[in-house]
């Protein structure tokens, strides 16, 4: 399906108080535009009215964002107390075997980095730890750790499985909205449209008249999100965009493959304090914090040596 674009400049709000604005001039005018164009009628001016209440009803971008936002931020509480829970079961791992490596192991030590920055990878890694945490249930009693605080790692496991799960579904469905949308908002413009044009041969020679059927967006506007495609062809940082560092700034990440990247923000692509790495098919929302501590540019490099190429998209927030 071909992605829909908006038929006209400037915010929503300002269409549809331009469109309402000018039917109430159009049905004062009724006589004139009707005698230029027979369909510019009563009728027109009701399917008009019509095409203005449904724009008007229509889920705006700000809630969708928000609702989005709500959701992503859901997912991020729930990941900072599975990473905080298995640093607890690690104090305790440690504890009771402090002489073994190969059993810390079990309880993730050795897996938890890749684990900490993906929403799908924790739930795998917190469904194994609460296993390591059965398996050796006296060592761990034993050394101080509280049967409470074993039992609330499926609890924290299943939580993150269903917010994650929330936010995905959520995700893939408001492309689907906001294509709804735009087509419900572009018929209410291109009404809106048609009597401008029919307004400025029916007024030519009147300049008052022609100057109130006028469509005059603030351009100051700008978009919330920023959408960038990017091929990625070596091993070398590829610089994707540049974008003022905020710890509320949301990026969605997209791995179309076919090989493994990382993302991450620093003014260096030599310099990365933290990356967010993104397997092929993989989709992850993040927060500027997990993609590194500053910097406003975004890159992005590949991760795996067998294969030598792929194609990223990031939803950059802009506000």
């Amino acid at each position: 399906m071909k992605k829909s674009i908006r038929n006209y400049q400037g915010s929503d709000g300002y269409m549809l108080e331009t469109s309402s604005a000018l039917r109430v001039l159009f049905v004062e005018n009724l006589p004139a535009f009707t005698s230029f164009d027979s369909t510019l009628d009563a009728t027109f001016a009701t399917d008009w009215l019509a095409k203005i209440e449904a724009a008007a009803t229509v889920v705006h971008h700000t809630q969708v964002k928000d609702i989005s936002a709500q959701k992503t931020d859901d997912v991020l509480e729930l990941m900072e107390k599975c990473r905080l829970k298995y640093n607890e079961v690690k104090f305790f791992a440690i504890k009771a075997f402090k002489n073994s490596e190969s059993k810390q192991a079990e309880f993730g030590t050795d897996t938890y980095a890749s684990a900490r920055a993906r929403n799908v990878s924790m739930v795998a890694f917190m469904d194994e730890m609460h296993k390591a945490c059965q398996k050796y249930l006296t060592q761990l009693l034993a050394a101080g750790m509280s049967q409470v605080s074993i039992d609330e790692i499926p609890l924290l496991r299943d939580a993150l499985f269903a917010a994650n799960t929330e936010q995905e579904s959520y995700q893939r469905a408001t492309p689907v909205l906001t294509q709804e949308r735009i087509a419900v908002l572009n018929q209410c413009y291109d009404a809106t449209r048609l009597v401008i044009d029919a307004a400025m041969v029916v007024y030519y020679n009147d300049y008052a008249r022609r100057n109130m059927f006028v469509y005059l967006p603030h351009t100051g506007d700008k978009k919330d999100i920023e959408f960038v495609k990017q091929a990625v062809l070596d091993e070398t940082p590829i610089h994707i965009y540049t974008v003022a560092y905020s710890e509320e700034r949301q990026f969605v990440l997209y791995n179309n493959g076919p090989s493994r990247v990382a993302f991450y923000l620093s003014d260096d692509a030599s310099i990365i304090s933290s990356a967010v790495e993104v397997v092929a098919g993989e989709r992850i929302t993040v927060k500027s914090p997990q993609l590194g501590t500053e910097g406003s540019h975004l890159f992005v490099v590949l991760k795996d040596n067998n294969n030598t190429t792929a194609d990223v998209e990031v939803e950059i927030s802009l506000e």
